[in-house]
């Protein structure tokens, strides 16, 4: 009994040692990326439920923060095109907020949940409850249901006339524009960057275990075609997810969100298309974007 009392303690022990020494290596990675990462404005900010929550209770709209955004603030937190400001969407109180560099905070009232915002946050789409599974478009188009879209508002992907993923233009939703080799939704997201559109998530069902693939789209003439696709590196194997978190607007880099099981932290990379160069940025812990400035700070400045 005794010698198994010593076993259980010495294990325990060895337990505690190893999560000391985890933690201490989380912590030292984590200070020395940040000083990378952090060498100018234009950078990778992220923002957590405990971020978010000060500057919307400075600027008094912190019931907006509600147990759904806070839970999933991936799916809420956005920016623009150029990353000049990002938007605060909350569906079920139909109320946006957007922050701005400049340090302006605009409130938007939503006519309904899953309500889409073009480059200068001005609404263009949104749920019809009158007809199931219609999207209403500003200018009087119905649009399929959507799946992703560019941070312009200008092209955006819906399983076109429940045959295939396409993508199609917000000025004339009923034209596909190129058919795509993706095979269902899962984390997909899709960038403009000039003449092209680099679209990112997966072609096959096993999308847990395997690395997200990136299909480049070029301009040609009315239509896009497929002028690249190749596999994004994973920064580690396994079948927890990994997918593209966000994309730079002024380089070829891609922000990827790592999952990790218990008791490891998720983490994000930057990855560079061109180079294929994988690297580490942080512990995650909320939602990460690409931006031109420290929005929260340039808000707190202005309401001093």
């Amino acid at each position: 009994m005794l010698d198994n009392n010593f076993r259980k303690s010495r294990l325990v022990f060895m337990i505690a040692l190893w999560a000391a020494i985890s933690n201490l290596l989380i912590i030292t990675e984590v200070t020395a990326s940040e000083q990378v990462v952090q060498t100018s404005e234009k950078q990778v900010y992220e923002f957590t439920e405990r971020t978010m929550g000060k500057i919307l209770s400075r600027t008094g709209y912190r019931d907006l923060l509600d147990d759904e955004v806070s839970n999933n603030m991936w799916d809420h937190l956005s920016r623009n095109a150029d990353g000049t400001s990002i938007r605060l969407m909350n569906g079920k109180n139909k109320r946006a907020l957007v922050f701005s560099c400049d340090g302006s905070v605009r409130h938007i009232a939503l006519p309904n949940f899953n309500t889409w915002l073009d480059n200068n946050s001005n609404i263009i789409t949104w749920p019809d409850n009158s007809e199931q599974n219609a999207i209403k478009h500003l200018h009087g188009h119905a649009l399929a249901a959507i799946g992703a879209m560019d941070p312009s508002g200008q092209y955006f992907i819906s399983y076109f006339h429940d045959e295939y993923f396409a993508i199609l233009s917000v000025a004339k939703p009923d034209i596909p524009l190129a058919r795509l080799k993706i095979i269902h939704q899962e984390r997909l997201s899709m960038f403009l960057k000039g003449t092209k559109l680099y679209v990112f998530g997966y072609d096959n069902m096993a999308s847990l275990g395997t690395p997200p693939k990136a299909f480049v789209y070029e301009k040609d003439g009315a239509s896009f075609r497929l002028v690249e696709e190749f596999e994004i590196q994973r920064p580690s194997k396994g079948e927890a997810p990994c997918f593209v978190e966000d994309m730079s607007p002024w380089s070829d880099e891609i922000l990827l969100f790592k999952v990790y099981d218990y008791p490891s932290s998720h983490k994000r990379y930057i990855f560079n298309l061109k180079t294929k160069e994988l690297k580490y940025v942080s512990v995650a812990k909320g939602r990460g974007l690409f931006l031109q400035c420290d929005i929260l700070k340039e808000v707190k400045n202005k309401i001093k």
